[in-house]
């Protein structure tokens, strides 16, 4: 891989910095920052030990970014120290990565939209409902649950009311993990679209049943959701009860679109799931259930205009 010269950040004039596949070096004691850059996108970048520092650098630096991006980022060395994100103008965060580097949110009033996967935290202390608060204004949210003994959720208090789309990384092999999905959804009265997105998919460690989820939509649960999407999902007895659930309780539902994962040790044969989707009774009369298997997902061939005209 690559790596930059340090006169990168003596590019002052930069209004777009994106980068992919290299690495930076450490940045001079005469950093100043990017006074003028609005976009920063950095994916598949490494940094030196104690890079975080750089990191947290460049964007507290740059006071008038918006768009942020750090996908696959990685950080050199055994030790991290903890980092925040901290920019008063931005409008839009996406940290993907397979562990957090100890990131932290500071404040970010501007903040509409923001997508947050990571898939192993550094910490087992991690307060992700302070995590989430950060997070209470924007309008759009894709997060990955983290999988836990506990309800990582359960003090979550604070009211999602702008949030009209949340999209969920997770499973419902594990009770905790449900209940922590539940957590913010009571926390989202306003939500319109919901997309889950199994992750860590296995055979299910905990079984329950469909008065189990029915007892979680409690107080109007799902009373604006109109659009639902499940992908990935071997559709064992959970998942369908889930989705029987949804289709019980959402009385604005217009389409829920079902991906299976038939590659799954797990998958209910898919002839079963269709029979057995077409008995769950709808509430919402205007509701439609579409069932795909996941190479259709990633060929696209569902319509973005589809999915508009029904909302």
């Amino acid at each position: 891989m690559h790596t930059l010269h340090p006169a990168v950040f003596s590019c002052r004039e930069l209004t777009h910095l994106i980068l992919h596949n290299c690495l930076l070096p450490t940045a001079p004691p005469t950093f100043s920052g990017f006074p003028k850059l609005i976009w920063l996108s950095l994916t598949m970048v490494g940094f030196d030990e104690y890079g975080e520092r750089d990191l947290e650098a460049m964007i507290h630096m740059s006071p008038l970014l918006e768009m942020l991006e750090l996908e696959d980022v990685w950080i050199l060395g055994d030790e991290v120290d903890e980092w925040v994100i901290q920019a008063p103008n931005l409008r839009s965060l996406t940290f993907v990565a397979d562990d957090d580097y100890e990131l932290q949110i500071g404040e970010l009033p501007s903040l509409q939209k923001a997508h947050v996967t990571i898939r192993n935290y550094n910490s087992v202390d991690r307060d992700f409902v302070t995590l989430l608060t950060r997070f209470a204004q924007v309008r759009e949210l894709e997060f990955h649950i983290p999988l836990a003994e506990v309800n990582v959720l359960e003090r979550l208090s604070c009211s999602f009311q702008i949030l009209k789309r949340l999209v969920l990384h997770t499973d419902f092999c594990n009770v905790a993990r449900i209940l922590s999905m539940f957590s913010l959804l009571r926390s989202a009265p306003n939500l319109q679209q919901l997309e889950t997105k199994i992750v860590d998919s296995e055979a299910q460690n905990d079984e329950v049943d469909l008065d189990f989820f029915n007892a979680l939509c409690t107080n109007g649960l799902f009373t604006k959701l109109k659009i639902v999407t499940v992908t990935d999902a071997p559709l064992c007895s959970n998942e369908m009860n889930f989705i029987e659930s949804i289709l019980s309780k959402a009385r604005l539902l217009c389409a829920l679109f079902v991906y299976q994962d038939d590659d799954s040790d797990h998958a209910k044969p898919s002839e079963e799931a269709v029979i057995q989707l077409t008995k769950f009774r709808r509430v919402s009369p205007k509701a439609r259930v579409f069932f795909r298997t996941m190479d259709v997902y990633w060929r696209h061939e569902f319509s973005i205009r589809e999915i508009v005209d029904l909302l």
